[in-house]
């Protein structure tokens, strides 16, 4: 384990109590992330300034991230209902407009019960899945409505796909929809349909023995992310198939986050019990970078409290500078 003492607390943004964070994005220069309870924070991290864009919502903050080819830039989903398009400023409190997604709050209640949304750059996808009503319903393939909508210019495309009432969508990246449909105990199906052809490019079975998968995530040029079995982490071209893996050092993880350093994949991956591992895709290295609850720099009142019993979301983001972890009472920010 690299020497913990150079890894050092930046700060910490304390959570309300039971209001989770469920959604983060972060860039060089800030950190923006929303709650369960319509929480939505900008915390601009030169200038060590916290703003709160909405205190609280109707609904859970789906989405938020900063925009690809303007960092200063970041939007904020509140549920399906709307997004908040912002722009950060120092010094002064970010502005935003909002963009609605429904022309009334009739509408709106009349399908956002099954609505799951994912929002990527300047795009909001929302699918409308048919959920089944009783565990034990049986399996059915459906078309499930979807509209994208390009948050800069309002443009909307509607359409449908065919999804099992027992999907678990996974990642969108403005292009495609991966999933997994579940047909029964032996068999399920992994899923990508193409927004740009508007059919389904792949569909790949996956038997019992494949594995319990926990995280799958597009990484550009066509590749995936997937954590199988709590710890084996793996990276897959295009056609699914393993190119490089390496296991995390602890137990389960939680999550993972990600970075391009001159064209070199960079991965960090978070587990239960606050190990902190970094795997550099040139080197084929993995290493454990600090553990929580071993840095002098987060005091003991809040080691003791536990960062991950609460069974909340918890995520991990990192780049050159800093790490951000998500936890029961508060977001870290650590300096590498």
């Amino acid at each position: 384990m690299n020497n913990q003492t150079s890894k050092t607390l930046y700060q910490y943004l304390e959570n309300r109590y039971c209001d989770p964070v469920c959604t983060i994005d972060l860039s060089e220069t800030g950190l923006i992330y929303g709650t369960m309870l319509g929480r939505s924070i900008f915390y601009d991290i030169p200038e060590n300034k916290t703003y709160i864009l909405s205190e609280q919502q109707d609904e859970n903050i789906t989405g938020v991230n900063f925009l690809k080819n303007d960092k200063t830039k970041f939007y904020v989903a509140n549920g399906d209902f709307e997004v908040l398009k912002c722009q950060s400023f120092k010094n002064k409190v970010p502005k935003f407009d909002v963009s609605e997604n429904y022309s009334s709050k009739g509408e709106h209640s009349n399908k956002c019960e099954n609505c799951f949304c994912l929002l990527y750059d300047i795009h909001l996808l929302r699918i409308y899945l048919h959920l089944p009503q009783n565990t034990d319903d049986p399996v059915a393939v459906t078309p499930c409505d979807y509209i994208v909508k390009n948050i800069d210019n309002e443009a909307v495309t509607e359409g449908q796909i065919e999804m099992s009432n027992y999907a678990v969508p996974f990642d969108y990246n403005g292009r495609n929809l991966v999933w997994i449909d579940f047909y029964n105990d032996n068999l399920r199906a992994l899923c990508i349909f193409s927004f740009v052809t508007q059919e389904i490019v792949q569909k790949i079975e996956l038997k019992k023995d494949f594995g319990h998968v926990s995280h799958l995530k597009f990484l550009p040029d066509n590749r995936y992310f997937v954590v199988l079995n709590y710890t084996q982490c793996q990276i897959r071209n295009d056609k699914f198939e393993v190119i490089n893996s390496f296991s995390h050092l602890g137990v389960e993880v939680l999550d993972f986050g990600y970075y391009i350093e001159n064209d070199i994949l960079i991965v960090s991956t978070l587990d239960i019990y606050g190990n902190v591992n970094v795997y550099d895709e040139q080197k084929k290295n993995n290493e454990t970078i600090f553990n929580m609850y071993e840095l002098d720099s987060i005091s003991q009142e809040l080691k003791d409290k536990q960062f991950f019993s609460m069974g909340f979301p918890y995520f991990i983001r990192i780049n050159k500078n800093y790490v951000v972890i998500t936890t029961d009472y508060g977001v870290y920010i650590i300096k590498r």
